[in-house]
């Protein structure tokens, strides 16, 4: 990531219809999860929202999110998804993901400076990952409003090294990621140790 870069908002698409169930917004209900974009983009300070740069499967499903942003934002910036992720987030200042998929997972295990929100309603949780959630919550990297989520990203703007690098984000972070996103030098012989425990 670089220090000096834009916000790199990641967010996610959904079928306008429903063809199997899982923890996320269902058809039409995306157009709930539209409105808690809008809102965590009309909540950011000028000086962040002039450092947008938004990153999803355009018009995917039919949804026209590209005229929806235009309709909120004057001249947004849409990221290229001919740009890999990794390399899209190298210019990014932080990363904000608005969705339980695996974008954060990714960024945690690049440990890039990330903010997350999302809707409880439709992201429910398992039990036993409730936990590792609620640390990322009391480490303010994951927020269940958006414009809290908007509010956290326009105090630490200045200084996301400084906020990011808190051993407090960090031990959230790191715990969160060593059992979701675990990362290792020496994951072929892991793989074959717990497989063979198996």
């Amino acid at each position: 990531c670089s220090s000096s870069g834009d916000l790199l908002l990641i967010g996610q698409t959904y079928p306008r219809y429903s063809y199997h169930m899982f923890s996320s917004h269902v058809s039409s209900q995306y157009k709930i999860y539209e409105q808690d974009q809008f809102a965590f983009i009309n909540s950011m300070s000028r000086e962040v929202k002039n450092k947008l740069r938004i990153r999803f499967k355009q018009d995917a499903y039919g949804w026209d999110q590209k005229t929806a942003y235009c309709q909120h934002l004057d001249n947004p910036v849409f990221d290229s998804l001919k740009t890999t992720l990794s390399d899209s987030l190298k210019k990014a200042r932080l990363a904000v993901v608005n969705a339980n998929f695996t974008s954060h997972l990714e960024t945690f295990a690049a440990n890039v400076p990330t903010v997350i929100f999302w809707d409880p309603t439709y992201n429910e949780l398992r039990p036993e990952a409730e936990p590792f959630f609620d640390k990322l919550v009391d480490a303010g990297i994951l927020f269940y409003d958006p414009a809290a989520a908007a509010k956290q990203v326009n105090s630490i703007w200045s200084d996301v090294p400084g906020w990011w690098n808190q051993d407090t984000v960090q031990d959230a972070k790191d715990a969160f990621a060593y059992n979701f996103a675990r990362v290792s030098d020496d994951w072929l012989q892991e793989w074959c140790k717990t497989l063979k425990e198996v």
